[in-house]
């Protein structure tokens, strides 16, 4: 990936994020009442939802063009690798081995099946 330096590329990038980190507040909200207590639904979400969208940003678009870059950094603030590794182990803690293994396993399989499906569908 090169870097682009241009404030068109920045500004591009900027508000790329702002929508990211605000969709993914969004998602939060939604899941707030009573759900995350006993899973981490929205974390789940976002990042099941985010391999999808960036497997299909993969496979759509050339990695270093503005659009590819700019939907990179939306998704990469939409999404949460650091809340689902302290939700994994807050599972774990809790003595919640079953739910931690049903996480992990939703999270990395299903994540990368979405993401493959998503860029098969722009590649073959």
């Amino acid at each position: 990936m090169s870097a682009h330096f241009s404030l068109t590329w920045l500004l591009a990038l900027t508000l790329a994020a702002a929508i990211g980190t605000l969709a993914r507040y969004a998602v939060g909200l939604l899941f707030e009442r009573g759900f995350q207590a006993t899973f981490p639904y929205a974390t789940l979400t976002v990042n099941l939802c985010g391999s999808f969208l960036l497997g299909a940003v993969y496979g759509a678009w050339n990695a270093d063009s503005l659009p590819a870059q700019t939907a990179y950094m939306a998704l990469g603030a939409f999404t949460t690798f650091s809340t689902f590794n302290v939700e994994m182990l807050r599972l774990l803690q809790n003595g919640l081995r079953t739910r931690a293994m049903v996480y992990c396993l939703s999270s990395y399989g299903g994540g990368l099946l979405l993401a493959v499906c998503t860029y098969s569908l722009f590649v073959f």
